[in-house]
């Protein structure tokens, strides 16, 4: 199969944690300004998902391995966004925030691939 190609967009993924519980309903929310989207989702009365597509820079490469670096890069892409928006990625958990290049693949590839060889690319 025909390895997949970075896209030139990346993805912060993170949890808030709110041991009082928080405010937001129980909906799937996605904020967008420019080449930003901010989505957010409950888990449950006390947790909640988080994520952040922007465009990748060249940077990101050396972030992606320090978490206090992607919530700094992070928060600068967010500027503009609603303060609850951003209360929500400040009070991030640094250990489960994770920095990740967007890669794709045509669909016609993964039809057109035959499957013996899918299991030469997935066992090892």
């Amino acid at each position: 199969m025909k390895s997949t190609r970075l896209f030139s967009t990346c993805v912060v993924r993170g949890f808030t944690r709110y041991p009082s519980g928080h405010k937001f309903h129980n909906a799937f929310i996605v904020l967008s300004k420019g080449n930003v989207q901010l989505g957010r989702m409950s888990v449950n009365g006390k947790l909640v998902y988080w994520f952040v597509t922007r465009d990748w820079t060249p940077q990101d490469s050396m972030v992606s391995n320090d978490p206090k670096l992607i919530k700094q890069s992070t928060m600068k892409a967010l500027l503009g966004f609603p303060e609850v928006e951003l209360e929500l990625i400040r009070n991030g958990d640094l250990d489960n925030l994770f920095l990740t290049a967007v890669r794709y693949r045509p669909p016609w590839n993964c039809y057109y691939y035959k499957e013996e060889d899918l299991y030469k690319e997935l066992l090892p």
